[in-house]
Formats: C-alpha cells, structure tokens, sequence
C-alpha cells in the first residue's frame, strides 16, 4: 500500500535478505537494528520523488542505498559494487524491472550468485 510504512519496508527487507539483517531484539527499535548490520541496497526507481523518498526511508532504517533510473542501469550498477539487495520498479523506461530481473537471473546461472529483488509499483 501507498505510502508504504517504515517498519513495513524494514519487515520486507528483512525477510528478503534472511538472516543478513539483524532481528529488533525486546526494547529495540528496528531502525536500532538495522544499523547494527549495514547493507548495501540499490534502488531501481524512474520517478525522481519516488527515489528520493525510497531513498531516505532506507537511510533512516540505516541501509546504505544507490539509486538508479532504469534497468540497464541496474545491469551496469551491479557490475561496479556488490550488493545484497535491488528494490525494483517494475515500469521503467528502456529495461524495465522485469526484464532487467530476467537479465540478472541470467547472469546469477552463469556465475552461481543470487541478489534478492523486492517488485515495487
């Protein structure tokens, strides 16, 4: 739902990334958390206030986040740092998160990687 809620998106990514993120423990908040264990995120968003919002959420819940304009850029984003999660749109201009997804899986065949990615709309 739109305007997706903090400890939403913190639920989401931590159940994508597993046991890479560590869990609030009792008195903890989940921004505490998620600091404890820093994780690097792109975000794939075409919209410039979409990424800026998505962007500073993920800063507030202490991920550290790139953020790109379409697929093909994700594609060359992947090629210059690791990452351990892509929050994806699924429109965007030129690759779409779709297809991008699909060029990626194809990749992870070849060298046995995996890279979690969250659909956003």
């Amino acid at each position: 739902m739109k305007p997706v809620k903090r400890g939403e998106l913190y639920a989401a990514i931590a159940q994508a990334l597993g046991s890479q993120v560590t869990p609030a423990r009792p008195g903890q908040t989940a921004i505490a958390a998620a600091s404890v264990t820093r994780r690097r995120i792109l975000i794939a968003e075409d919209n410039m206030a979409n990424q800026q919002v998505a962007l500073r959420m993920l800063q507030k819940l202490g991920f550290q986040a790139d953020v790109v304009g379409n697929g093909a850029e994700v594609l060359r984003a992947l090629g210059t740092l690791p990452y351990d999660l892509i929050l994806m749109d699924v429109a965007m201009p030129d690759v779409d998160g779709l297809e991008a997804t699909v060029m990626i899986r194809e990749r992870e065949k070849a060298d046995g990687s995996h890279i979690p990615i969250l659909a956003l709309t």
